[in-house]
């Protein structure tokens, strides 16, 4: 939904042609992904969320577009005016696609995550904040991390594996064909190469550190993230977000002795 409106919003401000928006449009129907979601005609909700961005994005709304085909542009402001006869003159467009627009599996529950008709209305939380109220909001971001992040992570489970599991004659069964089904997860970990004892190590500190794990990528994103390096044949890479190092570490083993990964916190 989000790529087909801003592939529309990009026609609209002349980034792109009126093909190269069809062309988009066309290509995410066929993918029989979503162009459209009946949340959509919550203006309110839209324009709540686009205050909140603004507001931790220095008075822009910075949203990604794309301007010309294989590039990118931002959009730095959306008026309440615009966003209302764009949404509308969209929905009327995407009405002329398979489905009026939606997608096959349509909805997130369908897929495993949460539904967005229940959780999306966070974004009009502490819109009309007093000023007693925000002397409570985090100061810094470990504050943020406490009383935000560690709430929203309280069901997650360490994901990185110290201990090969055991061989079997035969991969055990699993008949979940969704990709967010619970289970998943520890059964694609089970049945992938163990990580490197130096990864094993910056997991171990992280944990006793009491650092925020969740900001870890796991064991099956860090082989994954070799394996692309290897596959690549990548010499140089740039690790932007390395928090306790976990994916730097994963991508300069995947690179030969001259490779050069770049750090960015």
């Amino acid at each position: 939904t989000c790529m087909g409106y801003g592939a529309y919003l990009a026609k609209v401000e002349n980034f792109i042609t009126e093909d190269e928006c069809k062309r988009i449009m066309n290509l995410i129907s066929n993918m029989e992904l979503s162009l459209w979601h009946d949340i959509m005609d919550n203006h309110d909700l839209f324009e709540a969320s686009n205050v909140k961005v603004q507001a931790k994005r220095g008075g822009n709304l910075c949203a990604p577009l794309p301007k010309s085909l294989g590039k990118c542009g931002y959009l730095n402001e959306l008026t309440r005016k615009t966003l209302d006869e764009t949404l509308d003159s969209y929905k009327a467009l995407c009405e002329s696609y398979a489905r009026n627009g939606k997608g096959v599996q349509v909805h997130c529950h369908e897929v495993g995550l949460q539904d967005p008709s229940a959780t999306a209305q966070d974004a009009f939380k502490d819109l009309n904040v007093d000023e007693n109220e925000k002397e409570t909001n985090p100061k810094s971001y470990n504050d943020w991390i406490n009383s935000v992040q560690t709430k929203r992570n309280n069901d997650w489970e360490f994901n990185v594996q110290f201990k090969q599991p055991e061989d079997t004659e035969s991969p055990p069964d699993f008949n979940k064909f969704t990709l967010f089904h619970k289970g998943v997860e520890n059964y694609a970990m089970n049945h992938t190469t163990l990580a490197s004892e130096n990864l094993q190590n910056v997991a171990r500190m992280t944990e006793e550190q009491h650092m925020f794990s969740p900001c870890m990528v796991g064991t099956l994103e860090s082989q994954f993230l070799k394996m692309m390096c290897q596959i690549k044949g990548a010499k140089k890479c740039l690790d932007i977000g390395t928090f306790t190092g976990m994916s730097a570490i994963a991508m300069a083993e995947g690179m030969p002795a001259e490779g050069q990964v770049i750090t960015l916190e």
